[in-house]
């Protein structure tokens, strides 16, 4: 008897975030998620090698800011709820900058805190201002991200590249990019496919899988770890975030498809997406949207679309009109629809997502695997079924399709 009213207060007082296990859910709402697993994985592993960080509020912040460069992460109960790379992560700060550093995470500009105020809504919850995360900057040899597969346990995808992911990172107002990351599928048993090295792939899947065993996370999902790699063996652990629930079974991995959750047939229309790359050549007057037939009608009969851009920087026109345009799909297909879209680094269609029920990612590159990153966690956190690869369905917009997933691969009739 005891054990059953246990067992029903812990899941009672879970209810707000059923991706955790034995976390305090007042202390996520306060600090933020990412900053509350990192202090779990602290509490439950205090040999995790986690660069020294602190949690203060911004009044005694710069106590922390001994010898030494720190990096300022911003904390809020969206890191695990799907806002993968929306606040501003601030690095090189010291006691010449960290006032600003804290400004630029609090009081984000204006478009980026419409950005978060929209994600937000998506999934039904407010934008609050976030913690502030200070933590001691290291210099890594690669930027590492590694996550459990959800359609196969015995999987672990892991990339690294030479840069951080594509979440905003500013170094003296420079935006970093990442190069080409190297990728490998290593399982569990051993072997190991992909162009990473093997000793680090195994070294990164190795980690994961540790912090995964601390029970933090419901076992029931899968996360994404980020941390740094050095060519001497060590590793660093800076992020570890819930991503998304697994599949039911256990599916077999495609080699040239990433393929996330599975679903029966069901009968949606279709929805291409175009990138903001083409909607600003769009702006700029070129006819990259000529394969897009249904979004030029979206901006020619919006009279609201040139008023609401016109006085935005020109770099957020094309993220706005895609919110819009996004909004505009949900309110036209309530039911649901199918997504195509095509590879992008900053890619933003998902903020006002909320009715897709999977999403076509047509890759660039032969390797699909280089796109498990925030390039892309947004997304694959909101839908049921994701597939990278190089798809490239030529369905028109509004085209009622079955769309099938086992786990393993799609079918479009």
């Amino acid at each position: 008897m005891v054990n059953f009213i246990n067992n029903f207060c812990f899941q009672k007082s879970m209810n707000r975030y059923p991706m955790l296990q034995g976390v305090d859910e007042e202390r996520v709402f306060q600090i933020g998620g990412k900053a509350a697993i990192l202090e779990e994985i602290v509490r439950r592993c205090p040999e995790a090698n986690i660069p020294q960080f602190w949690l203060y509020d911004t009044a005694r912040i710069e106590l922390t800011l001994g010898n030494g460069k720190r990096i300022f992460r911003a904390s809020s109960e969206l890191d695990i709820l799907g806002g993968f790379g929306l606040q501003t992560t601030v690095a090189s700060v010291g006691f010449s900058n960290y006032e600003e550093a804290l400004d630029r995470i609090k009081n984000p500009r204006e478009h980026e805190k419409e950005k978060l105020q929209r994600f937000a809504r998506s999934i039904g919850r407010e934008e609050r201002e976030p913690f502030v995360i200070s933590q001691l900057q290291s210099e890594p040899d690669y930027y590492v991200v590694a996550m459990q597969h959800p359609n196969n346990p015995d999987v672990i995808l892991v990339n690294y590249a030479s840069g951080p992911s594509w979440e905003r990172v500013t170094i003296s107002s420079i935006e970093m990019r990442r190069d080409t990351p190297l990728t490998a599928r290593v399982d569990t048993s051993g072997a190991i496919k992909g162009s990473a090295n093997a000793d680090l792939a195994k070294l990164a899947s190795i980690t994961y899988l540790q912090i995964q065993d601390l029970g933090i996370v419901h076992e029931d999902w899968v996360s994404i770890f980020e941390g740094g790699l050095y060519s001497d063996g060590r590793i660093e652990t800076y992020q570890f975030t819930p991503l998304r629930r697994r599949i039911q079974g256990k599916a077999e991995i495609p080699e040239d498809k990433l393929v996330f959750g599975a679903c029966k047939p069901i009968q949606l229309p279709v929805v291409n997406i175009p990138t903001p790359v083409m909607i600003m050549s769009f702006l700029k007057g070129g006819n990259y949207l000529d394969d897009y037939p249904d979004f030029l009608k979206f901006v020619e009969k919006r009279n609201t679309v040139a008023d609401t851009i016109r006085f935005m920087p020109e770099t957020y026109r094309p993220e706005v009109l895609n919110w819009m345009y996004v909004e505009e799909i949900e309110e036209r297909y309530p039911d649901g629809y199918i997504a195509v879209t095509l590879e992008e680094p900053m890619h933003n269609y998902d903020i006002t997502m909320r009715n897709a029920k999977a999403i076509l990612f047509s890759t660039l590159g032969d390797d699909p695997y280089h796109v498990v990153s925030h390039n892309v966690s947004r997304a694959v956190y909101k839908v049921p079924v994701f597939v990278a690869g190089q798809l490239y369905p030529q369905i028109p917009t509004g085209e009622i399709v079955t769309f099938e997933c086992d786990g393993s691969n799609y079918s479009l009739k």
